[in-house]
């Protein structure tokens, strides 16, 4: 059944692949008409689909061969944008603005009628498409609710829905940002219009009809926002090839959903591609998109007020006077302030862009870094800043100054519970992280490097190929923040350097289980397949109180061991379990052994250590390893968290190896300043050290994957990891299939 889909959505994508080439029906290969069954008429549907559903233009495209009526085909990509409530396709202005005389105000006007009297939540609208809104129309998620208020006081709200246009703004709001540099153009311009109009206003829609779209700065400035606000003219933003663009920490931007159509994706993709180091033109050629897609995405964004283009505000010399007084004014002051929050330091702003191929240091992290730092209230420009890099999915280096003052005014003093210190911890240990690898000379790099910070899920949105470009290009070290969620599929890299999972099967349970089968030794662990049926529990498991469960891509849950036949199996519903002995009467205790090891440290002689070094490399990676003592003799024993209890080997020689983590930690203050102090200390960021890191990687995803083969029961691969089709027990240093009935 995986199998026919995954065939279904390549043939899709290999159909629309022609599509793009605008590949005529006669000019198709026979294996794809075979799939549709040799009828030309489901591949005319299937082009038609694809272009409303992607907003084609309908000249020059294959669209033009199959809808002989231009208007009809526009009408009804205006109908699908509006009712899967797309961003208004501002590609296409000078067609649906100047023939249909649909204008951004009147899509979103109707797109909002449209899910009032559907009695649709605001958090129905995607992102991009309610950012817009609230830039054209003024409402946003408050001013909707009072709106939908309105209606519902109204007794007559469901039998009188036509009123509901009656409540909606009339026209576009007054405030709206209209740059110098953009095109101005003529909209749908009747003589009835034009009878309404003052000279000024006249002389003016005159030049644009005469000569064509002209800049802002031309104009006179008042008169534009008059003509804007009347619908009879639009706003077109130019972009070049040689363009720099750069996107600060989001403003006004709203986190509803994600709809998941073309555009909204290759914005996504942009967004956490672009940097102010990078020309559209590298940006398309990153991406291995149309150029021209990239410029409307690009525009999108400037347009929304999510990114401004670098060092080139206004090109011309020559400005109307109204222009003038405005450039000279806040409008300038805030420019130069952002163009000199972005230079290098020592750079001066008379520079001009400087070496567009600097590279830097990746801190790579997971939503759940974001989320911490949103919903623990800490600070609200640190909110701004994660919302920055949950949505963007990335923080560059010009705008870590301002983080790190954020995080800086956090105050973690005062008693906390447990789960709001967690909060507190990942700030702090962000801004430690930040500021220890940050511009430091002690890395071994040979020369100070900045960071960026980058988000795993969005990374994950390119292509294998577009994110190896961009690492290759900018980055000199990789360096996974930790632990990853569960959730996620790890970044991991041969070139640039990366610190952090060697391969992403280190990120799954099949690790666990060959760490304790490597070392003989580890806590008693079951691992059974997704849909098997959980009826006999192993005897071994009878002695704990506490057992931990961790369903497949999931973070682990302590549960009674009286329960775990019920949890298990409605865990086995939807993915692989694996289930391990955990504590015998009360919590265990828990200690976290960080690596590199200090070639002095007393724990390079700790016997389990020592094997798990002989197998891993802990000496050119970073990460942590964590001990479980789940004896009840040794519940009370001390947990102090100084340094001197953290390096005494005997803290840990009653306990066993549970889980090895490769990456910087950043749930654990302590912990962090060891991996971090040791990440420079033994300089595992240098050139050489990154060599001796590959070929043990190398060695090691070698075994592991022969490990997972031999005993994954099954050689296919139908998600991103081979998964179990057997159950299989640890115990007492042995791994073995397992039979439930004894």
């Amino acid at each position: 059944m995986s199998t026919s889909g995954g065939s279904h959505n390549v043939t899709t994508m290999d159909i629309e692949r022609y599509i793009k080439q605008n590949c005529s029906w006669d000019k198709l290969p026979s294996s794809l008409k075979n799939v549709m069954g040799n009828r030309e008429r489901e591949y005319s549907s299937k082009v038609y689909q694809y272009s409303i559903k992607n907003q084609l233009r309908y000249k020059g495209n294959l669209i033009r061969n199959i809808v002989k009526n231009e208007k009809s085909y526009y009408r009804e990509l205006l109908l699908h944008s509006r009712t899967n409530l797309m961003l208004f396709p501002y590609h296409l202005q000078d067609v649906v603005v100047k023939g249909f005389r649909e204008t951004p105000f009147l899509y979103y006007q109707s797109v909002l009628e449209f899910i009032m009297k559907e009695d649709k939540s605001y958090d129905s609208l995607p992102n991009f498409t309610a950012a817009d809104c609230l830039r054209v129309l003024g409402i946003g998620r408050n001013q909707y609710i009072d709106l939908m208020n309105q209606c519902r006081a109204s007794k007559s709200f469901y039998f009188n829905k036509r009123k509901i246009k009656e409540l909606l703004p009339t026209k576009p709001v007054d405030s709206i940002t209209i740059e110098s540099w953009w095109l101005i153009c003529p909209g749908s311009i009747t003589e009835d219009d034009v009878r309404l109009c003052n000279d000024v206003e006249k002389t003016t829609i005159d030049t644009l009809i005469d000569f064509g779209p002209q800049p802002a700065c031309d104009l006179d400035r008042k008169t534009i926002y008059k003509l804007y606000i009347r619908g009879l003219v639009y706003i077109d933003i130019p972009i070049s090839n040689s363009d720099y663009i750069v996107v600060p920490p989001l403003e006004g931007f709203v986190m509803n959903r994600v709809l998941g159509d073309y555009f909204e994706n290759l914005l996504y993709k942009i967004f956490v591609s672009m940097d102010e180091h990078t020309t559209v033109l590298e940006l398309s050629n990153i991406l291995q998109v149309d150029i021209n897609l990239v410029k409307n995405g690009v525009a999108t964004y400037i347009r929304l007020g999510f990114a401004y283009r670098k060092g080139k505000d206004n090109e011309s010399n020559v400005m109307h006077p109204s222009w003038q007084c405005e450039s000279s004014s806040t409008n300038s002051l805030s420019r130069v302030s952002a163009v000199m929050d972005e230079l290098p330091r020592g750079a001066s702003p008379d520079t001009g862009p400087t070496d567009n191929h600097v590279k830097r240091i990746g801190l790579l992290y997971d939503s759940n870094l974001t989320a911490f730092l949103m919903m623990g209230n800490l600070s609200f420009g640190l909110k701004t800043h994660a919302v920055t890099m949950f949505e963007v999915g990335k923080l560059t280096d010009e705008c870590l100054d301002s983080l790190v003052q954020e995080l800086d005014g956090v105050d973690a003093s005062g008693n906390h519970d447990s789960e709001t210190q967690r909060y507190f911890d990942h700030a702090l240990t962000l801004r430690n992280t930040i500021k220890r690898l940050r511009n430091s000379p002690d890395l071994g790099v040979g020369e100070e490097l900045g960071v960026d910070l980058l988000r795993c899920e969005s990374l994950q949105s390119l292509d294998a190929a577009a994110c190896h470009r961009i690492f290759t290009r900018s980055y000199r070290v990789l360096i996974s923040l930790s632990p990853l969620s569960k959730e996620i599929r790890p970044i991991y890299s041969s070139y640039p350097h990366h610190l952090g999972p060697p391969l992403p099967e280190c990120h799954s349970l099949w690790f666990h289980l060959y760490v304790y089968h490597i070392l003989g030794s580890g806590p008693p662990s079951l691992l059974l397949p997704h849909g098997a049926v959980f009826s006999v529990m192993p005897s071994v498991f009878f002695q704990y109180s506490q057992l931990l469960m961790t369903s497949w891509k999931h973070d682990p849950v302590v549960i009674a061991t009286s329960n775990a036949l019920i949890l298990v199996n409605e865990a086995l519903l939807h993915s692989s379990v694996l289930l391990q002995g955990y504590g015998l009467y009360c919590n265990p205790i828990i200690r976290y052994i960080p690596f590199p090891f200090h070639p002095t440290s007393t724990r390079n002689s700790h016997p389990q250590l020592v094997s798990l070094s002989n197998e891993l490399d802990l000496e050119n990676n970073c990460g942590y390893i964590t001990f479980v003592n789940s004896d009840h003799n040794n519940l009370l024993a001390p947990k102090e968290n100084t340094e001197s209890e953290r390096e005494r080997s005997e803290d840990i020689s009653k306990s066993f190896i549970f889980e090895v983590t490769f990456g910087v930690p950043i749930f654990d203050v302590g912990l962090n300043d060891d991996v971090t102090k040791s990440v420079i200390a033994n300089k595992i960021c240098s050139q050489e050290n990154s060599k001796l890191l590959l070929e043990s990687n190398r060695r090691l995803c070698l075994r592991l994957l022969t490990f997972i083969s031999n005993w994954a029961g099954t050689d296919s691969q139908e998600l991103s990891y081979v998964m179990p089709t057997r159950l299989l027990l640890f115990n007492e240093g042995q791994l073995q299939f397992w039979n439930q009935i004894h």
